[in-house]
């Protein structure tokens, strides 16, 4: 094993300066992203060894998903409707962005396509988009009334083009 005065005489000394930023800034980021992580005083004490007080459990306790569940994982896909299935999650921020753009839509052609709206952190939401192979959030997926894939895209979508491609999905 290599002590750490030999690896660092092995260095240059641009090398050893581009180790000791890499290790700032690495150390700032964790403070400046994850508060929690430097700063463990705030945190209540548990009032046993090895058990977690009430308000820690709380606090790691996991949320509760806003968005709706549908029962079991079967699309319900009628043979004459297209269908628009929006994977997304509680805790995602353009998801919560495409929401109401989402809702619009539905509300404007919910007469013509069906629209489904899946959390990927419930077993629900995880089988599907893992069938979908879901790996950005939020992602539309847009399947013709034979259920065969038409239309889909990862990241926020505005009205004008989720429109149009429910549009063709309709004519299709």
């Amino acid at each position: 094993m290599i002590s750490p005065g030999d690896y660092f005489r092995r260095l240059g000394p641009n090398q050893i300066v581009k180790q000791i930023v890499n290790m700032l800034l690495s150390s700032l980021l964790v403070m400046v992203f994850c508060p929690a992580a430097t700063d463990a005083k705030d945190l209540p004490k548990p009032s046993k060894p090895n058990s977690l007080s009430k308000s820690v459990k709380t606090a790691l306790a996991p949320k509760k998903a806003s968005l709706p569940k549908l029962p079991g994982t079967a699309i319900q896909h009628s043979t004459s409707k297209p269908s628009v299935l929006e994977f997304g999650a509680a805790w995602c921020v353009p998801c919560k962005v495409f929401a109401p753009i989402f809702e619009k839509v539905k509300n404007t052609y919910s007469d013509k396509v069906d629209f489904h709206t899946y959390d990927t952190e419930t077993p629900e939401g995880e089988k599907l988009s893992d069938k979908f192979a879901v790996s950005g959030l939020p992602t539309v997926i847009i399947l013709d009334s034979s259920s065969k894939v038409f239309f889909r895209k990862s990241g926020i979508m505005d009205e004008k083009t989720l429109t149009a491609e429910v549009i063709k999905a309709i004519g299709k």
